[in-house]
């Protein structure tokens, strides 16, 4: 969410580490989750989509991809956002 994002780059607040720590050990948790289902079947395409905008789908994409390369995975993102891409930052 908007207000968890802001926190995270409010070096100001306190609880900005404890957020920065959910949010990783979420990302890493769906990409263990991936790299086992992968072992089971070949998995090679993640989509991640939602409806609406702002419900933090670049910010997942970007952290699960860094979290995948760091396991020693092959990593290629592109951003398929022709209306507002926001990868490149």
């Amino acid at each position: 969410p908007r207000n968890v994002m802001r926190r995270l780059g409010d070096k100001r607040v306190r609880r900005s580490s404890f957020w920065r720590s959910r949010l990783s050990e979420s990302v890493d948790s769906i990409a263990a989750s991936l790299l086992r289902g992968s072992r089971l079947r070949s998995l090679r395409v993640v989509m991640v989509s939602s409806s609406t905008a702002g419900e933090g789908k670049t910010t997942l994409a970007a952290n699960l991809a860094a979290s995948l390369a760091a396991a020693g995975t092959r990593v290629a993102i592109v951003d398929f956002d022709l209306r507002r891409p926001a990868l490149h930052r």
